[in-house]
């Protein structure tokens, strides 16, 4: 895995183009994302056959473009331009960026609270399944 000697946790999300949760995944922090994301990638094309695209940041781009052949999942690359300078919204990637920021209003996830990772994935399907409740309300009144 990683070689960095870093504590806590990192969270994988996989989410639908609206930014709702289909898995997640919390692994140490020192776990490596390309690694992580191609495990992630075959467990969702296992669970959800229809998925057949997923946009992967640049860090995860090796790894998790042969796995995504292998499985029949088109992985596309996002990347920052060629020459930006400053913050610029990317295309799809502020899709995840923003669901992670919708988890941030969440008391109990803001900081590392759980002890096991079980228990801290738990709370981010909570959150999420608050957020789509408040959503459906929203759209019955």
């Amino acid at each position: 895995m990683g070689e960095k000697k870093i504590k806590g946790r990192k969270r994988h999300l996989c989410t639908d183009t609206l930014g709702l949760l289909i898995k997640v995944w919390v692994t140490p922090a020192d776990a490596s994302d390309g690694e992580v994301g191609a495990e992630l990638l075959v467990c969702v094309k296992e669970e959800e056959p229809t998925v057949c695209k997923a946009f992967v940041d640049r860090a995860s781009r090796g790894l998790m473009e042969d796995v995504g052949r292998e499985i029949g999942v088109e992985v596309e690359v996002v990347c920052r331009p060629p020459g930006q300078k400053g913050f610029q919204p990317l295309p799809k990637r502020w899709v995840i960026e923003r669901s992670f920021g919708w988890l941030n209003r969440y008391r109990r996830l803001s900081k590392d609270f759980e002890y096991w990772d079980d228990h801290s994935a738990a709370m981010v399907k909570i959150a999420f399944i608050q957020l789509m409740l408040k959503r459906w309300q929203l759209s019955a009144n």
